[in-house]
């Protein structure tokens, strides 16, 4: 096998003659151009021969590889993905294709060209096929292809991803992951026969990587997913070995056995059958994955690579046992079994794009951001990371496109003479502000601040400064001389700006403060000083000065809550502004009034604010007219959301026009407003509105947005770094150098070909930060059209007698109605129509029906003798189906095992939508003698404030009718008095995992079950350039703690709730159908509540007095009444 450890030329590419170096000859056509080593730029033209003209250039092609750069030598491929080695050749995937090459690297060449994504490639052990995972028809399936190449052939069809896990050791089916199985959260893997036919579950539980030894005695498996991509992870979500004996079925973990010992598993991932027998896997145990070995009997992993960067990924060994292939910080490399060494694998091959590197995207009158001119007549408006001026009418001015770049330009503003553009550009590597001029078309960066940038800057009147925020900092910045000035700086986010007053000496903004609080203030440039000119413990923001400067209206909640209309006098009252001739005079001078130097009177200014808009909706945007007589704000009526308006005294409400109005922003001059509607794809349609009449309409346009994908790549993966810089919630970044770890990734940008490289490339890269709830994602490189829909008749089917039989029906699924004749053990005939027997792949049938519903023949026997015809309206999706039938078995048991004293509800995210479930749940078993809360599977979301406040109420009174059942009138009524179990396991995550650690921490009850995921951070989402997003989580989240600095307590980041009692299924019980966990919930339930412990109080000795009743002999939990206490009125 040839291998190499430094480059070599792989790549089928042309030398770059021209301009290589002085002295050096230069193809030109049949001639070619001496140019002098000392004299200049003379130049001397020879007509060659072609043999001398080959001669020449071997010369020089010998001269430049010998006086190269080592590093540059190679075109090195990287990012081949999913390789297999085996049968003198070895397979894998690149640019969406898969590749096929000698096993010493030589001869590369595509196996498969199409416009889809192909991925996942594996050798038969026969070696006469690879079966792959394609989304040609809009979804991952499964496929095969002769190793000669030829027309690909399906085998899987559904609408669910199908993605290849490997084959089984006859060469007669492959493996592959799906979640099509009966469980509403897990699957196991299934097997599609070569020659066509319905796939089938593997005998495990649930599978994501497994391997059958070569005898087909034994499988190696994964129940869970390993992420490749986060470094250094420790917890009870790591992915764990297990091995199962085919004959009988019995299944036994090989790693991290110790559930009590959680907090230092790590994955053990991708289980490999080796020629000695061992089972070979990549694992983090030594910090980085490498790949390790383990007797299927298990005992002590061996470290078998000792990499200390990048670490082994994406293994797989040749069907013999005797190789295995991985990727290497993205090149591709080998190891012999049982004892050899790692080398890297140099694929040579001819590489040629499929698709396009530059695309022109077509925008028809689509913006993601807009600013619009003082006077209305042209907008700037940015798509894609560039700024066009499109004006409003297209009859009139012409289309000016203001930054052509890769990178990331947006939120431009006009400067009020409207001869500039303000704008924030990321070219510099950092997001700052710059200045564009419409006179000449020069630009300017203003600011030189490393932080993140939206926004929030604002023109003064006279167009020669900019304020702005960065960094929780104010900034003002000169346009001429590009000099800032830092003005305040504020701990708690920072400012939101507002305005310039009209002659620029006082700046207007509202902020929080650190007790959460947020008012409005002015701000005195020269001065520095600050004053608080809305003084309230509400939340007041949107400040805005009328043209008088007299006045500053803005929004506030402090009418019960909810955001409304307020105005103040800035200066102290001298009289009555309500009084009619007070109104007079002053309407008569404000006619002639020109704005002048603001007063600022603070004292007693709390005292001035009049509310303006009431009512139980709230306003949302707003600005006021130019003569500030009227103020329009988005609210909604009984009709529906709409844009209203309002006298500036609070006079004359109207609804102006129906609709939403995202962004809706006045022009300086005051007769028109712009804003957003309609999103579609990346953008949204601009609208125009004319003022006071509200009459509105599409701004029409059209431009073209070039993008360079290999420049965009670069941007998304620098914003990609810089958000996780700026928005970490942690600024030490997990104690990581984060400029270094840049500095190691980026060398490998030249060598991406599509998005999903860019994506996989800055997820390794933020990886190093072991953390949670992080992510870049976003469309592929070559998105493919769904070609079917599955749908589903509501019942599992199994082969049978030559027929397929049901083998389960869902409950409450389409097929459980009770004018349907059809049961468990049926046999089908034909669907659609359609005649199916053992063998037929039935799902290709469901994926084209003809009609609305569906006609099923089925019969008690297989011959088919009195068979029924039913007509079954399918769904597109079981997943709700199949959820709902989870918990009602649970509830039933969870009845069945305690007699009907203990309620049981799930929480299937933390939503509000499952909120609302569980509150009414709580009001149906209100009269429960206790309760099993099941959080397991949940992946969370943001009410465990909510549900704490629930689960940790008391009963303290009854109001009861002589006339009603003693039980009725308990208060609160939403409470369990009883005792509360809360269940949890691997896969309760992030709120999952506040929601009991603040349950134990308030003594509200246990916790059953099996540590949680150990990823908890508040994160929120990012956009980027294309249309991805980047996940980047904001806030920690740390238990309270009195004793600690700031009341922190412990990062629940990487930590993991550990249950009181420790349980867990095993996949023997998974596979019986038999919910240990559950069990010891309510087993733990009854306990408590035998012993009493649970409840709040603890009872006092007989014939003590509380609150004037005798409580000795009552029932403390509030189930009911002592008899004769009727309580209330």
């Amino acid at each position: 096998m040839a291998v190499s450890d430094r480059p070599v030329w792989s790549h089928a590419a042309s030398l770059p003659w021209r301009n290589i170096a002085p002295g050096l000859f230069l193809p030109l056509g049949n001639s070619f151009e001496l140019q002098s080593l000392s004299d200049g730029p003379r130049r001397t033209h020879m007509s060659l021969s072609p043999l001398i003209q080959r001669v020449i250039l071997l010369a020089i092609s010998l001269l430049l590889v010998a006086s190269w750069p080592a590093e540059a030598v190679a075109d090195e491929i990287r990012f081949m993905r999913d390789p297999h080695i085996g049968h003198g050749m070895v397979v894998f995937s690149y640019h969406g294709d898969i590749w096929i090459a000698n096993q010493d690297g030589l001869n590369g060449r595509r196996l498969t060209t199409h416009v889809a994504r192909e991925i996942a490639p594996r050798f038969s052990p026969d070696g006469r096929w690879v079966a792959f995972t394609s989304d040609r028809f809009g979804n991952n399936d499964v496929f095969i292809v002769s190793i000669d190449g030829g027309e690909p052939t399906q085998l899987t069809f559904h609408t669910g991803s199908d993605v290849v896990g490997g084959w089984s050791p006859d060469s007669r089916s492959v493996l592959f992951v799906t979640s099509r199985h009966t469980h509403p959260f897990y699957s196991p893997m299934y097997m599609v026969p070569v020659t066509g036919g319905i796939p089938t579950p593997m005998a495990m539980d649930q599978g994501r990587s497994a391997m059958i030894n070569p005898a087909g005695t034994m499988v190696a498996f994964n129940r869970r997913a390993v992420s490749t991509t986060r470094k250094e992870y420790r917890g009870n979500n790591s992915t764990e070995i297990f091995v199962q004996d085919l004959s009988s079925g019995e299944i036994t973990q090989l790693t991290d056995t110790n559930l009590e010992d959680f907090r230092e598993h790590v994955h053990d991932a991708i289980p490999m059958w080796g020629v000695d027998g061992m089972i070979y896997h990549v694992s983090e145990r030594d910090g980085i994955f490498n790949v390790w070995r383990i007797s299927p009997q298990g005992g002590t992993a061996t470290q078998v690579t000792h990499f200390s960067t990048g670490g082994a990924k994406y293994p797989s060994i040749s069907d013999d046992g005797r190789t295995i292939i991985f990727t290497q910080e993205h090149e591709l490399w080998t190891l012999d079994l049982p004892d050899g060494r790692p080398q890297k694998l140099t694929i040579d091959m001819d590489f040629e794009p499929t698709t396009n590197l530059i695309e022109w995207i077509e925008v028809e009158s689509q913006v993601e951001g807009f600013g619009p001119s003082p006077a209305g007549d042209f907008v700037a408006v940015d798509f894609r990371g560039e700024i066009f001026l499109v004006p409003t009418d297209p009859e009139t001015g012409e289309k000016t496109r203001v930054t052509t770049s890769p990178w990331r330009e947006r939120y431009a503003e006009f400067s009020p003479d409207g001869t500039q553009l303000a704008y924030v550009s990321d070219e510099s590597l950092e997001e700052e502000l710059w200045v564009h001029s419409l006179k000449d078309g020069s630009k300017q960066k203003l600011s030189s601040h490393e932080s993140q940038k939206t926004r929030n800057f604002v023109w003064s009147p006279d167009g020669s400064r900019i304020a702005y925020v960065a960094a929780n900092r104010l900034f003002e910045v000169d346009v001429a001389s590009g000099r800032s000035t830092e003005l305040g700086y504020n701990i708690a986010r920072g400012y939101s700006l507002s305005q310039y007053s009209a002659e620029g000496d006082w700046l207007l903004y509202d902020r929080r403060d650190e007790e959460q609080g947020q008012d409005v203030y002015l701000f005195d440039i020269a001065t520095r000083e600050e004053h608080d000119v809305t003084v309230n413990p509400f939340r007041d923001s949107q400040g805005t000065l009328t043209p008088t400067g007299e006045h500053l209206v803005f929004r506030s909640d402090r009418d019960g809550g909810t955001s409304h209309l307020f105005i103040t006098h800035l200066a102290t009252l001298t009289e009555d502004p309500s009084d009619p001739l007070v109104k007079a005079r002053k309407a008569e001078q404000d006619q002639e009034a020109e704005p002048g130097p603001l007063q600022v009177d603070t004292d007693g200014i709390e005292q001035r604010a009049v509310q303006l808009t009431t009512g139980e909706y709230g306003v949302g945007t707003y600005f006021l007219s130019a003569d500030g007589e009227t103020l329009y704000f988005t609210s909604r009526d009984d009709d529906g959301p709409g844009l209203f308006s309002i006298g500036i005294d609070g006079e004359g409400r109207k609804k102006v026009s129906d609709g939403t109005f995202d962004g809706i922003r006045r022009t300086r001059n005051g007769e028109a407003a712009f804003f957003i509607q309609n999103a579609q794809g990346a953008g949204s349609e601009l609208h125009k509105m004319e003022l006071p009449s509200g009459s509105h309409e599409r701004v029409t346009f059209s431009y073209s947005v070039q993008v360079e994908h290999r420049a965009e790549w670069e941007q998304i993966f620098e914003e990609s770094w810089r958000v996780m810089k700026y928005r970490f919630y942690d600024e030490n970044m997990h104690g990581k150098d984060w400029a270094a770890i840049k500095a190691d990734y980026k060398p490998l940008l030249p060598h991406v070909g599509s998005y999903e490289d860019v994506y996989d490339l800055a997820n390794q890269m933020i990886g190093e930060l072991n953390a949670s709830h992080v992510g870049v994602r976003g469309g592929p490189s070559r998105p493919q059209e769904g070609a079917y829909q599955t749908r589903f008749l509501g019942f599992e089917l199994e082969p049978g007698g030559g027929r397929y039989q049901v083998s389960h029906i869902y409950r409450d699924g389409p097929a459980d109605k009770e004018w349907l004749d059809i049961k468990v053990g049926d046999f089908v005939l034909a669907l659609d129509g359609q005649v199916v027997h053992t063998g037929d792949n039935y799902w290709k049938i469901l994926n084209h029906t003809l009609n609305e519903f569906v006609p099923v023949q089925v019969a008690d026997d297989s011959s088919g003798s009195e068979s029924r015809e039913l007509r079954i309206r399918p769904v597109t999706s079981l997943n709700n189906i199949k959820y709902e039938e989870w918990v009602a078995k649970n509830r039933e048991f969870v009845e069945r095992e305690s007699d009907g004293r203990i309620a049981y509800v799930h929480i299937r995210s933390m939503n509000q939508p499952s909120l609302r479930r569980f509150e009414n749940e709580i009001n149906q078993f209100w009269n429960a003698h206790g309760i099993v809360v099941d959080i397991r599977y949940n992946g969370g979301g943001n009410i465990d404030q909510q549900l704490i406040d629930i689960l940790e109420r008391r009963p303290y009174e009854f109001w009861n009718s002589r006339w009603d059942a003693r039980t009725s009138g308990r208060r609160p009524r939403q409470a369990i008095a009883g005792p509360k179990v809360m269940l949890v396991n691997n896969r309760s995550g992030s709120d999952s995992e506040v929601t009991p650690m603040g349950f134990r921490d308030l003594g509200l009850g246990r916790i059953v079950g099996n540590p949680t995921g150990a990823a908890v951070i508040a994160t929120g989402s990012y956009g980027l350039i294309h249309g991805g997003t980047i996940r980047t989580p904001g806030s920690l989240v740390v238990t309270w703690d009195p004793s600690k600095p700031n009341n922190y307590g412990i990062n629940l980041e990487n930590y993991g709730v550990a249950p009181d009692i420790f349980v867990e299924n095993t996949p023997n019980d998974e596979l019986a159908g038999f919910d240990r966990e559950l069990k010891e919930a309510v087993d733990e339930a009854l306990r408590m509540l035998a012993e009493g412990g649970w409840r709040f109080v603890t009872p006092p000795e007989s014939g003590e007095i509380r609150n004037g009743r005798g409580i000795g002999g009552g029932d403390v939990c509030g189930l009911a009444p002592p008899a004769g206490d009727g309580g209330g009125n």
